[in-house]
């Protein structure tokens, strides 16, 4: 009994003090942290490193602080998932997406890149998929239905608030998915190293073609793909 109320007397002064981790100092650490610069051989430098200093923080945080919130724009039409630009550091960057009821992602691949996701807010289901053994571009001449091949699912997982979950393409492609049809979802997106372009896959024949990525806000400042 005498060591709890010792535990109590020491513990809560503290917690007090330094009150909750903030959206800000959490992107503040990853600007002091993280890094996502490759070698010369096109690796990420201090990988496992880096990937342990990524999942430290983001589970660190808990949305409940809510300071991740001036971020969160939405698509006024409801018709496509927003993508907002949090933060840009050393080899990565930060977004928030925000999705409306009812949408979900291409089967998509990561760039060579790392990929956690942090839910900020409802649910999103993940499906995982075998990655093609060859690669068949859409309008190319052996795209055609002697080629075609539905993907092959190998796993879903559902993601509620704070869960924080990892993705590369050493496990495959995936999609997420809002299927709620009465909430919308925000997640919490840190990629390294940082790029903007990624495979698309066809769920129905595994045809590929390359999709670009687009920031509808980058700071909390609407760019011109915002609304349309």
């Amino acid at each position: 009994m005498g060591g709890w109320m010792s535990k109590e007397v020491v513990n809560a002064p503290e917690q007090q003090q330094m009150g909750p981790y903030t959206f800000d100092q959490l992107v503040k650490d990853l600007h002091n942290e993280l890094r996502g610069d490759r070698d010369e051989h096109g690796n990420v430098k201090n990988e496992e490193k880096m990937l342990k200093i990524g999942r430290r923080l983001l589970e660190r945080y808990m949305s409940q602080e809510g300071g991740w919130r001036k971020y969160a724009f939405g698509d006024p039409k409801k018709i496509k998932y927003y993508r907002n630009m949090v933060a840009q550091g050393k080899g990565w960057y930060l977004l928030v997406l925000v999705w409306p009821e009812g949408l979900q992602s291409a089967i998509h691949g990561h760039s060579n890149a790392n990929c956690f996701v942090k839910m900020l807010d409802g649910e999103l289901l993940e499906r995982r998929y075998d990655t093609p053994e060859s690669l068949v571009f859409e309008g190319k001449p052996e795209a055609n239905g002697d080629s075609a091949k539905v993907m092959r699912l190998i796993g879903e997982n559902r993601y509620t608030k704070n869960n924080v979950s990892y993705m590369s393409d050493d496990q495959g492609l995936h999609s997420m998915n809002n299927d709620s049809n009465s909430n919308e979802a925000i997640s919490l997106h840190l990629y390294f190293p940082a790029f903007t372009q990624c495979l698309c896959f066809d769920e129905e024949t595994s045809f590929v073609h390359e999709g670009t990525m687009v920031w509808h806000t980058v700071g909390g400042v609407k760019t011109e793909h915002f609304g349309n």
